[in-house]
Formats: structure tokens, sequence, C-alpha cells
């Protein structure tokens, strides 16, 4: 399991191990990255 938390996310790609997100816009109210059902979700 892999948990990333951050104030704000301003790249255009998160990676965690061989999964890739593209994020479309910033995000900045408090973003917590998770991987479920093998995909990375932005809560």
């Amino acid at each position: 399991m892999a948990m990333i938390s951050a104030n704000y996310i301003d790249v255009t790609q998160i990676r965690i191990a061989n999964l890739v997100r593209e994020v479309g816009e910033e995000v900045d109210r408090c973003p917590i990255c998770k991987i479920e059902n093998n995909e990375i979700i932005i809560i």
C-alpha cells in the first residue's frame, strides 16, 4: 500500500511504482493519493 499526502499537487503526473496518474488541473485542497483497484486515486 502507498499513500502520499501534500499541501497541493502542481505536477502533471503522479507515479507510484508502475502506476501513473495524469493530473489535469492543480489540486490544492490537501489531497491524499492512494492506490485502489490498481489505480491511483486522488481524494
